[in-house]
Protein backbone atom coordinates (compact mmCIF):
# COMPACT_ATOMS: atom_id res chain seq x y z
CA UNK A 1 0.00 0.00 0.00
CA UNK A 2 3.32 2.31 0.54
CA UNK A 3 4.31 1.32 -2.85
CA UNK A 4 7.89 0.30 -1.15
CA UNK A 5 9.76 -2.49 -2.23
CA UNK A 6 8.75 -5.73 -0.17
CA UNK A 7 12.54 -6.36 1.47
CA UNK A 8 13.20 -2.75 2.46
CA UNK A 9 13.89 -2.29 5.95
CA UNK A 10 11.44 -1.10 8.39
CA UNK A 11 13.46 1.93 9.86
CA UNK A 12 11.80 4.15 12.64
CA UNK A 13 10.12 6.69 10.14
CA UNK A 14 8.83 4.28 7.88
CA UNK A 15 7.45 2.44 10.82
CA UNK A 16 5.71 5.08 12.20
CA UNK A 17 4.23 6.28 8.64
CA UNK A 18 2.57 2.50 9.03
CA UNK A 19 1.00 3.53 12.74
CA UNK A 20 -0.32 6.46 11.09
CA UNK A 21 -2.11 4.66 8.10
CA UNK A 22 -3.21 1.86 11.05
CA UNK A 23 -4.54 5.19 13.26
CA UNK A 24 -2.24 3.24 15.82
CA UNK A 25 -1.12 5.73 18.77
CA UNK A 26 2.06 4.52 19.08
CA UNK A 27 4.82 2.15 18.77
CA UNK A 28 7.88 0.10 19.67
CA UNK A 29 11.59 0.48 18.63
CA UNK A 30 13.71 -1.56 20.08
CA UNK A 31 17.89 -2.30 19.85
CA UNK A 32 20.13 -4.40 20.51
CA UNK A 33 23.59 -3.55 20.91
CA UNK A 34 27.19 -4.85 21.76
CA UNK A 35 29.13 -2.94 24.31
CA UNK A 36 32.55 -4.30 24.81
CA UNK A 37 31.61 -8.13 25.80
CA UNK A 38 28.04 -6.98 27.11
CA UNK A 39 24.88 -6.50 25.57
CA UNK A 40 22.69 -3.38 25.22
CA UNK A 41 18.71 -3.84 24.97
CA UNK A 42 16.66 -0.90 24.82
CA UNK A 43 13.30 0.13 24.34
CA UNK A 44 10.83 3.02 23.23
CA UNK A 45 7.26 3.47 22.98
CA UNK A 46 6.84 6.22 19.99
CA UNK A 47 3.92 8.23 19.98
CA UNK A 48 3.15 7.65 16.02
CA UNK A 49 1.85 10.80 15.32
CA UNK A 50 4.37 13.02 17.15
CA UNK A 51 7.58 11.17 16.93
CA UNK A 52 7.84 11.84 20.93
CA UNK A 53 9.21 9.19 23.32
CA UNK A 54 6.36 7.94 25.78
CA UNK A 55 8.72 5.74 27.92
CA UNK A 56 11.78 4.00 27.68
CA UNK A 57 13.77 1.04 29.00
CA UNK A 58 17.08 -0.30 28.97
CA UNK A 59 19.05 -3.00 30.33
CA UNK A 60 22.63 -4.57 30.05
CA UNK A 61 23.50 -8.11 30.06
CA UNK A 62 26.83 -9.96 29.98
CA UNK A 63 26.57 -12.70 27.59
CA UNK A 64 24.13 -12.77 25.07
CA UNK A 65 21.90 -15.89 26.20
CA UNK A 66 20.71 -13.31 28.92
CA UNK A 67 19.27 -10.92 26.05
CA UNK A 68 15.98 -12.42 25.37
CA UNK A 69 15.46 -12.62 29.26
CA UNK A 70 16.38 -9.15 29.55
CA UNK A 71 14.40 -7.70 26.67
CA UNK A 72 11.25 -9.76 28.43
CA UNK A 73 11.85 -7.79 31.44
CA UNK A 74 12.22 -4.53 29.69
CA UNK A 75 8.76 -5.02 27.74
CA UNK A 76 7.22 -5.89 31.05
CA UNK A 77 8.49 -2.75 32.48
CA UNK A 78 7.89 -0.66 29.37
CA UNK A 79 3.89 -1.97 29.73
CA UNK A 80 4.05 -0.96 33.27
CA UNK A 81 4.94 2.76 32.12
CA UNK A 82 2.75 2.64 29.53
CA UNK A 83 0.14 2.04 31.85
CA UNK A 84 -1.21 -1.91 31.32
CA UNK A 85 -2.36 -2.62 35.06
CA UNK A 86 -0.68 -5.23 36.49
CA UNK A 87 -2.91 -7.46 36.60
CA UNK A 88 -3.13 -7.37 33.14
CA UNK A 89 0.56 -8.02 32.22
CA UNK A 90 0.25 -10.87 34.86
CA UNK A 91 -2.26 -12.50 33.16
CA UNK A 92 -1.08 -12.24 29.80
CA UNK A 93 3.19 -12.15 30.00
CA UNK A 94 5.29 -15.34 29.43
CA UNK A 95 8.57 -14.61 30.18
CA UNK A 96 10.45 -14.29 26.47
CA UNK A 97 12.70 -17.38 25.99
CA UNK A 98 9.72 -19.32 27.73
CA UNK A 99 7.64 -18.10 24.91
CA UNK A 100 9.84 -18.41 22.38
CA UNK A 101 13.36 -19.44 22.66
CA UNK A 102 16.05 -19.09 25.19
CA UNK A 103 18.39 -19.60 22.45
CA UNK A 104 19.09 -16.24 19.66
CA UNK A 105 20.59 -18.80 17.10
CA UNK A 106 17.28 -21.02 17.26
CA UNK A 107 14.69 -17.81 17.28
CA UNK A 108 17.01 -16.39 14.34
CA UNK A 109 16.65 -20.26 12.57
CA UNK A 110 13.22 -19.69 13.14
CA UNK A 111 13.04 -15.84 11.41
CA UNK A 112 14.10 -17.34 8.37
CA UNK A 113 11.97 -20.17 8.24
CA UNK A 114 9.05 -17.65 8.53
CA UNK A 115 10.39 -14.96 6.59
CA UNK A 116 7.86 -14.69 3.91
CA UNK A 117 4.97 -15.31 6.30
CA UNK A 118 3.27 -17.76 7.81
CA UNK A 119 0.23 -18.51 5.42
CA UNK A 120 1.62 -20.13 2.70
CA UNK A 121 3.93 -23.48 3.89
CA UNK A 122 7.34 -24.00 2.15
CA UNK A 123 9.31 -26.89 2.11
CA UNK A 124 12.98 -24.61 2.40
CA UNK A 125 11.24 -23.44 5.79
CA UNK A 126 11.89 -27.23 6.99
CA UNK A 127 15.47 -26.77 7.87
CA UNK A 128 15.61 -23.45 9.16
CA UNK A 129 12.78 -25.42 11.54
CA UNK A 130 14.99 -28.27 12.45
CA UNK A 131 18.05 -26.33 12.71
CA UNK A 132 16.01 -24.07 15.65
CA UNK A 133 14.83 -27.41 17.38
CA UNK A 134 18.46 -28.84 17.15
CA UNK A 135 19.22 -25.69 18.90
CA UNK A 136 16.57 -25.62 21.68
CA UNK A 137 14.83 -29.07 21.63
CA UNK A 138 12.46 -27.46 24.19
CA UNK A 139 11.15 -24.37 21.50
CA UNK A 140 7.60 -25.65 21.28
CA UNK A 141 6.23 -23.44 18.34
CA UNK A 142 9.14 -24.58 16.45
CA UNK A 143 8.13 -28.06 16.96
CA UNK A 144 4.19 -27.00 16.09
CA UNK A 145 5.32 -25.08 13.13
CA UNK A 146 7.65 -27.70 11.90
CA UNK A 147 4.22 -30.35 12.11
CA UNK A 148 2.44 -27.43 10.37
CA UNK A 149 4.42 -27.25 7.56
CA UNK A 150 4.89 -30.99 7.07
CA UNK A 151 1.02 -31.29 7.62
CA UNK A 152 0.59 -29.08 4.39
CA UNK A 153 3.38 -30.01 2.38
CA UNK A 154 2.81 -33.56 2.01
CA UNK A 155 4.20 -35.50 4.48
CA UNK A 156 1.35 -35.47 7.09
CA UNK A 157 3.11 -38.82 8.41
CA UNK A 158 5.66 -36.65 10.03
CA UNK A 159 3.55 -34.03 11.82
CA UNK A 160 1.89 -35.93 14.62
CA UNK A 161 5.52 -36.20 16.58
CA UNK A 162 6.08 -32.28 16.12
CA UNK A 163 2.47 -31.55 17.46
CA UNK A 164 2.84 -34.03 20.33
CA UNK A 165 5.90 -32.62 21.54
CA UNK A 166 5.02 -28.93 20.89
CA UNK A 167 1.59 -29.97 23.21
CA UNK A 168 3.82 -31.26 25.93
CA UNK A 169 5.75 -28.02 26.32
CA UNK A 170 2.53 -25.85 25.59
CA UNK A 171 3.04 -24.74 29.40
CA UNK A 172 6.03 -23.14 28.53
CA UNK A 173 4.22 -20.71 26.06
CA UNK A 174 1.92 -17.69 26.05
CA UNK A 175 -1.66 -18.09 25.98
CA UNK A 176 -1.61 -17.41 22.15
CA UNK A 177 1.11 -19.55 21.44
CA UNK A 178 -0.65 -22.37 23.30
CA UNK A 179 -3.80 -21.74 20.99
CA UNK A 180 -1.93 -22.43 17.99
CA UNK A 181 0.25 -25.51 19.62
CA UNK A 182 -3.11 -26.97 20.89
CA UNK A 183 -4.96 -26.58 17.29
CA UNK A 184 -1.72 -28.05 15.60
CA UNK A 185 -2.33 -31.51 17.98
CA UNK A 186 -6.18 -31.74 17.85
CA UNK A 187 -5.28 -31.72 13.93
CA UNK A 188 -1.86 -33.15 13.45
CA UNK A 189 -1.68 -35.61 16.14
CA UNK A 190 -5.68 -36.74 17.98
CA UNK A 191 -7.51 -35.50 14.84
CA UNK A 192 -10.19 -34.47 17.25
CA UNK A 193 -11.20 -31.86 14.49
CA UNK A 194 -14.12 -30.98 17.30
CA UNK A 195 -11.59 -29.87 19.89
Amino acid sequence: LMQRAPDERVTRSVAREIARRERLKALVAGSIGSLGSHYVVALEAINAETGDVMAREQVEVATKEQVLTALGHATSRLRVRLGESLSSIQRFDAPLPRATTSSLEALHAYALALDQGRVVPRVDAVPHLKRALELDPHFALGQAQLSGFYANTGRSAEAPAFSRRAFELRDRVSERERFFISWRYYLDADQAWDK
